[in-house]
């Protein structure tokens, strides 16, 4: 019987879930999530789930700080474990990047155009070096208003190549 493998309990907990196609429920929700991803990204996602083969997917649990390194090197070991546990999919919780004060979140925020600053750079080499799917589930981008920085998850295809984005559309005031 196919069952949750869960690491051993630390800060950065990794918890990996086996995707049969044989588990209707686990379907469903797999392929709610890419159907969801692919209306709000107005891409199309294909998913064939008719194999009988398993998704191995990987929740990251972290406690995010104010230091952005500090936080990539975390998501770094994270990945590297759930990929080492066989994950293809890897997923970053909100604010893996950056917890802290507003004025730090604005000041580490990047921009989606252009070029790659620290934390959009650490997510291509890790989709890349652990060939692995990422969904970076929340990071600040820059905005129209400086002040007010997007709260955006990403999605990474194994080459680096970026597959889906999702803006917050309520900021908090």
């Amino acid at each position: 019987e196919r069952g949750m493998v869960e690491a051993t309990p630390t800060p950065n907990l990794v918890r990996c879930y086996p995707i049969a196609s044989r588990a209707p429920q686990s379907v469903d929700v797999f392929r709610s999530f890419f159907g969801y991803l692919a209306e709000s990204s107005r891409m199309s996602i294909v998913v064939d789930m008719s194999s009988s083969t398993v998704l191995r997917v990987a929740a990251v649990q972290m406690q995010s700080q104010d230091d952005v390194s500090a936080n990539l090197k975390a998501c770094e070991s994270s990945v590297a474990e759930a990929a080492a546990q066989g994950a293809k999919f890897v997923v970053l919780p909100e604010n893996f990047a950056y917890f802290g004060a507003s004025t730090g979140k604005r000041s580490s925020a990047e921009s989606l155009d252009g070029p790659a600053g620290p934390i959009r750079s650490a997510l291509v080499q890790l989709a890349v070096r652990h060939g692995t799917v990422l969904l970076a589930g929340g990071w600040p981008e820059l905005s129209g208003d400086s002040k007010r920085p997007f709260n955006t998850a990403t999605v990474y295809a194994p080459n680096g190549e970026v597959l889906a984005n999702y803006r917050k559309l309520h900021l908090f005031d």
